[in-house]
Protein backbone atom coordinates (compact mmCIF):
# COMPACT_ATOMS: atom_id res chain seq x y z
CA UNK A 1 0.00 0.00 0.00
CA UNK A 2 1.38 3.44 -0.88
CA UNK A 3 0.22 7.05 -0.80
CA UNK A 4 2.10 9.88 -2.53
CA UNK A 5 1.15 13.45 -1.67
CA UNK A 6 0.42 15.89 -4.54
CA UNK A 7 3.34 17.94 -3.18
CA UNK A 8 5.86 15.08 -3.18
CA UNK A 9 8.39 14.96 -6.01
CA UNK A 10 11.71 13.15 -6.42
CA UNK A 11 13.06 12.71 -9.94
CA UNK A 12 15.20 9.73 -8.88
CA UNK A 13 12.53 7.94 -6.84
CA UNK A 14 12.13 4.24 -7.63
CA UNK A 15 8.73 3.71 -6.05
CA UNK A 16 5.73 2.33 -7.97
CA UNK A 17 3.95 4.67 -10.36
CA UNK A 18 2.04 4.45 -13.61
CA UNK A 19 3.59 5.14 -16.99
CA UNK A 20 7.10 5.30 -15.53
CA UNK A 21 6.61 8.81 -14.14
CA UNK A 22 8.29 9.87 -10.89
CA UNK A 23 5.94 8.97 -7.99
CA UNK A 24 3.55 11.81 -7.25
CA UNK A 25 -0.11 12.38 -6.33
CA UNK A 26 -1.10 8.70 -6.35
CA UNK A 27 -2.51 6.13 -3.95
CA UNK A 28 -2.43 2.43 -4.68
CA UNK A 29 -2.33 -1.22 -3.67
CA UNK A 30 0.02 -3.89 -5.05
CA UNK A 31 -0.26 -7.63 -4.41
CA UNK A 32 1.82 -10.42 -5.88
CA UNK A 33 3.10 -13.95 -5.49
CA UNK A 34 6.00 -16.14 -6.62
CA UNK A 35 6.54 -19.86 -7.10
CA UNK A 36 9.91 -21.53 -7.67
CA UNK A 37 11.24 -25.04 -8.06
CA UNK A 38 14.33 -26.50 -9.73
CA UNK A 39 13.07 -25.88 -13.28
CA UNK A 40 10.25 -23.35 -13.04
CA UNK A 41 9.75 -19.85 -11.75
CA UNK A 42 6.38 -18.06 -11.87
CA UNK A 43 5.86 -14.51 -10.66
CA UNK A 44 2.92 -12.12 -10.95
CA UNK A 45 1.51 -9.00 -9.37
CA UNK A 46 -1.65 -6.93 -9.72
CA UNK A 47 -1.99 -3.25 -9.03
CA UNK A 48 -4.83 -0.80 -8.62
CA UNK A 49 -4.20 2.88 -8.10
CA UNK A 50 -6.00 6.20 -7.93
CA UNK A 51 -4.33 9.37 -9.15
CA UNK A 52 -5.56 12.80 -8.18
CA UNK A 53 -6.11 15.87 -10.35
CA UNK A 54 -2.84 17.36 -11.57
CA UNK A 55 -2.02 21.06 -11.58
CA UNK A 56 -1.52 20.55 -15.34
CA UNK A 57 -5.19 19.70 -15.86
CA UNK A 58 -6.99 21.23 -18.84
CA UNK A 59 -3.64 21.77 -20.53
CA UNK A 60 -3.04 20.44 -24.03
CA UNK A 61 0.63 20.07 -23.07
CA UNK A 62 -0.11 17.23 -20.66
CA UNK A 63 -1.90 13.88 -20.59
CA UNK A 64 -2.49 14.16 -16.82
CA UNK A 65 -6.12 13.35 -15.91
CA UNK A 66 -8.60 16.19 -15.71
CA UNK A 67 -10.51 14.31 -13.02
CA UNK A 68 -9.40 11.69 -10.48
CA UNK A 69 -8.43 8.58 -12.45
CA UNK A 70 -8.34 4.86 -11.66
CA UNK A 71 -5.49 2.83 -13.12
CA UNK A 72 -4.92 -0.92 -12.98
CA UNK A 73 -2.32 -3.37 -14.23
CA UNK A 74 -1.26 -7.02 -14.29
CA UNK A 75 2.33 -8.23 -14.66
CA UNK A 76 3.52 -11.82 -14.93
CA UNK A 77 6.63 -13.70 -15.93
CA UNK A 78 7.59 -17.35 -16.39
CA UNK A 79 11.06 -18.92 -16.53
CA UNK A 80 11.65 -22.51 -17.61
CA UNK A 81 15.11 -24.02 -17.19
CA UNK A 82 15.04 -26.79 -19.76
CA UNK A 83 18.61 -27.75 -18.88
CA UNK A 84 21.74 -26.18 -17.47
CA UNK A 85 22.42 -24.71 -20.91
CA UNK A 86 18.94 -23.77 -22.13
CA UNK A 87 16.45 -21.33 -20.59
CA UNK A 88 13.08 -20.06 -21.89
CA UNK A 89 11.55 -16.81 -20.59
CA UNK A 90 8.20 -15.08 -21.13
CA UNK A 91 6.68 -11.99 -19.56
CA UNK A 92 3.42 -10.09 -20.02
CA UNK A 93 2.17 -6.68 -18.92
CA UNK A 94 -1.32 -5.22 -19.20
CA UNK A 95 -1.94 -1.67 -18.00
CA UNK A 96 -5.13 0.37 -18.19
CA UNK A 97 -4.77 4.10 -17.56
CA UNK A 98 -7.06 7.10 -17.85
CA UNK A 99 -5.48 9.81 -19.98
CA UNK A 100 -6.51 13.35 -20.89
CA UNK A 101 -6.07 13.58 -24.66
CA UNK A 102 -7.39 15.02 -27.91
CA UNK A 103 -10.14 12.75 -29.24
CA UNK A 104 -10.46 14.38 -32.66
CA UNK A 105 -7.04 15.21 -34.09
CA UNK A 106 -8.62 17.79 -36.39
CA UNK A 107 -10.01 19.77 -33.42
CA UNK A 108 -7.36 20.87 -30.92
CA UNK A 109 -10.00 21.72 -28.31
CA UNK A 110 -11.74 18.33 -28.08
CA UNK A 111 -9.89 17.00 -25.03
CA UNK A 112 -11.42 14.26 -22.88
CA UNK A 113 -10.39 11.84 -20.21
CA UNK A 114 -10.42 8.38 -21.80
CA UNK A 115 -9.13 4.91 -21.09
CA UNK A 116 -5.87 3.82 -22.72
CA UNK A 117 -4.89 0.14 -22.66
CA UNK A 118 -1.32 -1.05 -23.11
CA UNK A 119 0.02 -4.57 -23.58
CA UNK A 120 3.62 -5.77 -23.65
CA UNK A 121 4.92 -9.24 -24.49
CA UNK A 122 8.47 -10.57 -24.32
CA UNK A 123 9.61 -13.96 -25.59
CA UNK A 124 13.21 -14.93 -24.93
CA UNK A 125 15.44 -17.98 -25.29
CA UNK A 126 18.97 -18.22 -23.86
CA UNK A 127 21.60 -20.82 -24.64
CA UNK A 128 24.79 -20.99 -22.58
CA UNK A 129 27.87 -23.09 -23.24
CA UNK A 130 30.97 -22.57 -21.13
CA UNK A 131 32.10 -18.97 -21.75
CA UNK A 132 29.64 -18.25 -24.56
CA UNK A 133 26.02 -17.07 -24.33
CA UNK A 134 23.54 -16.76 -27.20
CA UNK A 135 20.19 -15.04 -26.71
CA UNK A 136 17.20 -14.33 -28.96
CA UNK A 137 14.36 -12.02 -27.92
CA UNK A 138 11.13 -10.70 -29.40
CA UNK A 139 9.37 -7.71 -27.81
CA UNK A 140 5.90 -6.54 -28.83
CA UNK A 141 4.06 -3.48 -27.53
CA UNK A 142 0.51 -2.39 -28.32
CA UNK A 143 -1.71 0.58 -27.45
CA UNK A 144 -5.50 0.70 -27.77
CA UNK A 145 -7.69 3.78 -27.27
CA UNK A 146 -11.28 2.86 -28.15
CA UNK A 147 -12.64 6.39 -27.98
CA UNK A 148 -10.15 7.48 -30.67
CA UNK A 149 -10.46 4.27 -32.71
CA UNK A 150 -6.70 4.08 -32.34
CA UNK A 151 -4.88 0.75 -32.16
CA UNK A 152 -1.18 0.30 -32.83
CA UNK A 153 1.18 -2.65 -32.47
CA UNK A 154 4.95 -2.69 -32.91
CA UNK A 155 7.68 -5.23 -32.33
CA UNK A 156 11.43 -5.66 -32.36
CA UNK A 157 13.55 -8.79 -32.56
CA UNK A 158 17.18 -9.10 -31.62
CA UNK A 159 19.93 -11.64 -31.25
CA UNK A 160 22.95 -11.35 -28.97
CA UNK A 161 26.22 -13.25 -28.78
CA UNK A 162 28.42 -12.78 -25.72
CA UNK A 163 31.84 -14.34 -25.20
CA UNK A 164 34.15 -14.22 -22.19
CA UNK A 165 37.49 -14.05 -23.98
CA UNK A 166 39.45 -14.25 -20.72
CA UNK A 167 39.08 -13.46 -17.02
CA UNK A 168 39.83 -9.83 -17.89
CA UNK A 169 37.85 -9.29 -21.08
CA UNK A 170 34.41 -10.07 -22.52
CA UNK A 171 32.87 -9.16 -25.88
CA UNK A 172 29.18 -8.94 -26.90
CA UNK A 173 27.55 -8.34 -30.27
CA UNK A 174 23.87 -7.54 -30.77
CA UNK A 175 21.73 -7.16 -33.89
CA UNK A 176 18.27 -5.53 -33.57
CA UNK A 177 15.51 -5.44 -36.20
CA UNK A 178 12.54 -3.13 -35.66
CA UNK A 179 9.43 -2.33 -37.69
CA UNK A 180 7.70 0.96 -38.37
CA UNK A 181 5.03 2.16 -35.93
CA UNK A 182 3.63 4.94 -33.77
CA UNK A 183 5.01 3.37 -30.56
CA UNK A 184 8.47 4.25 -29.31
CA UNK A 185 10.46 1.13 -28.40
CA UNK A 186 13.22 1.16 -25.79
CA UNK A 187 16.42 -0.83 -26.25
CA UNK A 188 18.45 -1.49 -23.15
CA UNK A 189 22.20 -1.47 -23.70
CA UNK A 190 24.84 -2.00 -21.00
CA UNK A 191 25.86 1.25 -19.31
CA UNK A 192 24.83 3.44 -22.22
CA UNK A 193 22.02 5.95 -22.66
CA UNK A 194 20.76 8.95 -20.76
CA UNK A 195 20.76 9.26 -16.98
CA UNK A 196 16.97 8.93 -16.76
CA UNK A 197 16.21 6.28 -19.38
CA UNK A 198 17.34 3.95 -22.13
CA UNK A 199 17.98 4.44 -25.83
CA UNK A 200 14.78 4.90 -27.80
CA UNK A 201 14.25 3.77 -31.39
CA UNK A 202 12.53 6.14 -33.80
CA UNK A 203 9.19 5.57 -35.53
CA UNK A 204 10.77 4.35 -38.77
CA UNK A 205 11.72 0.73 -39.50
CA UNK A 206 15.37 -0.25 -39.51
CA UNK A 207 18.20 -2.18 -37.92
CA UNK A 208 20.75 -1.54 -35.20
CA UNK A 209 24.04 -3.29 -34.49
CA UNK A 210 26.54 -2.76 -31.76
CA UNK A 211 29.72 -4.34 -30.47
CA UNK A 212 30.73 -3.88 -26.83
CA UNK A 213 34.01 -4.86 -25.20
CA UNK A 214 34.65 -4.72 -21.46
CA UNK A 215 38.11 -4.84 -19.91
CA UNK A 216 38.74 -5.50 -16.23
CA UNK A 217 41.80 -3.36 -15.47
CA UNK A 218 41.98 -4.20 -11.78
CA UNK A 219 39.66 -4.80 -8.83
CA UNK A 220 36.65 -2.54 -9.28
CA UNK A 221 37.98 -0.73 -12.36
CA UNK A 222 36.45 -1.45 -15.79
CA UNK A 223 36.94 0.06 -19.24
CA UNK A 224 34.09 -0.20 -21.77
CA UNK A 225 34.39 0.41 -25.50
CA UNK A 226 31.38 0.35 -27.85
CA UNK A 227 30.71 0.87 -31.53
CA UNK A 228 27.09 1.13 -32.68
CA UNK A 229 25.38 1.62 -36.04
CA UNK A 230 21.67 2.35 -36.61
CA UNK A 231 20.17 2.22 -40.11
CA UNK A 232 16.68 3.66 -40.73
CA UNK A 233 14.84 2.64 -43.90
CA UNK A 234 13.06 5.99 -44.15
CA UNK A 235 15.40 8.46 -45.81
CA UNK A 236 18.22 5.90 -45.75
CA UNK A 237 19.45 7.54 -42.56
CA UNK A 238 22.54 6.03 -40.88
CA UNK A 239 23.81 6.89 -37.39
CA UNK A 240 27.20 5.71 -36.13
CA UNK A 241 28.25 6.07 -32.50
CA UNK A 242 31.50 5.23 -30.69
CA UNK A 243 31.94 5.50 -26.93
CA UNK A 244 34.47 4.84 -24.20
CA UNK A 245 33.53 4.60 -20.55
CA UNK A 246 35.54 4.06 -17.38
CA UNK A 247 33.75 2.62 -14.33
CA UNK A 248 34.95 2.22 -10.80
CA UNK A 249 32.84 -0.04 -8.60
CA UNK A 250 33.26 0.36 -4.85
Amino acid sequence: VYDYSPYYFNRHAQGPSFDGDPPNNEQGLIAGSEYKDKKNRIFFNVKKARSGVSEWKLSGASTSPEEPAVDKSFYGEYVLKVSRKLEIYYRYLFASEEKYMDIDDSDLYDYRQVEQNKEKHRYQITLKKRKTRFRMRYDENSINVKEKSFKERRGIIWGELKRDVSDFCDVSFRAIFFGRGDILMNIYEPYWGSVYGSNVLGYSAGTRYYLTTRFKLKNGLFLWAKYGRTEYEEGKKIINDCRLQLDYVL
